[in-house]
């Protein structure tokens, strides 16, 4: 039976990967319709035209007459223009040219819209994400969770700051805008083709429902041996003692499931659950033999604006070309994790904070000269800090003390706890 569930359980997420594939194409040979607009309502002079052949066209001369001069291209996520409820999509691709006279941003925005009875000041919510477009034709990738409200629809509606959140309920337009640029320019965008991709059942959803599929499963299989259990005790008392040591032991080994994960899918690195076990064998060779041990942490410098001017493939791609680079300086005795975001951690069993410092300077100079990035500098500042006792919270609070003096202080450079 077990063997049969964990099967099943296997097949579920093998399909979950592979399969449950949700796809909106937001294309114009589908029907969808689009359009576009210019500053010339809001008293500006810019002018727009526009072109719908295989694709979506728009053609703008941007000039002053308002600080903020735009053009908009409009396209509807379906042919009736009616609202889509994307909670279930993860991801939006875009397929387009971007063609400027001047350095120029691209305005990404989901339009939100409300039924009648919620309207406010405006009719719809605008979502956003700002890229910046290379010439040509690319692809870009925007994860929905990392769509926001912009602050002059936030500052604009005078709402409560749980109402001016992102939401995705009920949208009806991908919009893309022109820049924040007040230069006068010429710019031609044509989105190729666009679509939404998501999942039909979530992977946090699906491994929920397997949690507790597991844990209903153990706890009814518990209820079966307590029963056996409390017979067997009224007969035979080595039976009872043996019983309990079988569900001790079965109870160590339900708890197995409640930490499916030890790496870090991107790096490969441990994760937090990874560490763990690491960290407790440090402690206890500290308690027991009095040997020393020390941590690093290790934070990218700047790491949100390479994700913000270069996208979070080339951020995800810097993560785990960092990741392998501490992986191949670090000793056979270090543990490097990923501790979340841009935070790496490395402990350095039977290190003094001495010697670990020798490691962190080593590892912060290598990131300096990797060329981890293509066209900019990668650097990390790290806080270094040793064991003074069993608190493990008290080391961490150090380290962070000291990162935190290192990032201040200029960030690339390393700070070790007083």
């Amino acid at each position: 039976m077990v063997l049969l569930f964990a099967l099943i359980s296997v097949a579920l997420m093998a399909w979950q990967h592979w399969g449950m594939n949700l796809v909106m194409p937001i294309a114009s040979e589908n029907g969808n319709p689009g359009w576009v607009e210019d500053d010339r309502s809001e008293n500006g002079n810019s002018i727009v035209q526009y072109q719908q052949n295989d694709a979506y066209h728009m053609q703008c001369e941007i000039r002053t007459a308002i600080t903020y001069p735009f053009c908009n291209l409009f396209t509807a996520l379906n042919p009736e223009d009616r609202g889509v409820d994307l909670t279930q999509y993860t991801t939006l691709h875009l397929d387009l040219s971007h063609q400027s006279s001047t350095r120029d941003s691209l305005r990404v925005y989901l339009n939100h819209f409300f039924a009648p009875e919620d309207q406010i000041w405006f009719p719809y919510k605008s979502n956003q994400q700002v890229i910046n477009p290379r010439e040509g034709r690319h692809s870009y990738t925007l994860k929905l969770d990392e769509f926001y409200v912009p602050p002059w629809w936030v500052y604009a509606s005078d709402l409560p700051p749980k109402q001016t959140t992102p939401q995705l309920t009920n949208v009806r337009h991908l919009v893309l805008s022109t820049g924040d640029s007040s230069i006068p320019r010429e710019v031609s965008l044509i989105l190729h083709h666009a679509e939404l991709r998501g999942k039909r059942i979530s992977a946090n959803a699906l491994y929920r429902g397997l949690i507790w599929a597991w844990m209903l499963m153990a706890l009814l299989y518990f209820s079966y041996r307590a029963i056996r259990y409390s017979r067997e005790a009224r007969t035979k008392h080595a039976e009872t003692e043996q019983l309990r040591s079988l569900n001790r032991l079965l109870d160590l080994k339900s708890k197995r499931f409640e930490d499916l994960a030890t790496h870090d899918p991107l790096t490969g690195l441990y994760n937090r659950a990874g560490l763990r076990p690491h960290l407790q064998e440090a402690v206890a060779d500290y308690k027991r033999k009095q040997q020393p041990f020390s941590i690093l942490m290790i934070d990218l410098d700047h790491f949100k604006p390479i994700n913000d001017t270069y996208g979070h493939e080339e951020g995800d791609r810097i993560l785990a070309a960092f990741a392998r680079m501490v992986s191949d300086r670090c000793r056979q005795s270090d543990i490097p994790a990923r501790w979340g975001g841009e935070e790496f951690v490395v402990v350095c069993k039977n290190s003094t904070a001495e010697a670990a410092g020798v490691l962190a300077e080593d590892l912060c100079r290598a990131t300096r000269e990797a060329r981890l990035g293509e066209g900019y500098v990668v650097t990390c500042s790290i806080g270094v800090a040793q064991a003074r006792g069993p608190d493990v919270g008290a080391l961490f609070r150090s380290a962070d003390e000291a990162l935190y003096r290192a990032k201040n202080g200029g960030r690339d450079q390393v700070m070790t706890s007083s």
